[in-house]
């Protein structure tokens, strides 16, 4: 919380912290397949792909910008100009169902 990034922390930990400290392994992580057994589903779970990517990019995005905004603001410029050859593939990843996984 002493980032003032509360929106982001609050959708990122309700969402994986179960996963990360392995406590939701009772919480609908369990699935039925096609054999009649049973998958656990994982944080990597490869239909969670599109999101995760967004959130990665999103979050390496801020942490530049804040870094360069602190540490070096003479450069902003630079990080303005090169964030414009990202920025249409950034946003591109960042529509709604890009990725299709079934």
């Amino acid at each position: 919380m002493h980032l003032n990034q509360k929106t982001l922390y609050e959708l990122l930990y309700r969402k994986w912290s179960g996963a990360v400290h392995g406590s939701d392994i009772y919480l609908g992580k369990l699935l039925h397949n096609d054999d009649g057994g049973v998958d656990i589903m994982q944080l990597r779970f490869i239909k969670d792909v599109q999101e995760i990517v967004r959130y990665g990019m999103t979050l390496s995005l801020k942490v530049f910008k804040a870094f360069i905004d602190n540490r070096i603001p003479e450069r902003q410029q630079n990080w303005t100009n090169w964030y414009m050859t990202i920025r249409d593939k950034y946003i591109l990843i960042n529509q709604p169902n890009m990725i299709i996984v079934e």
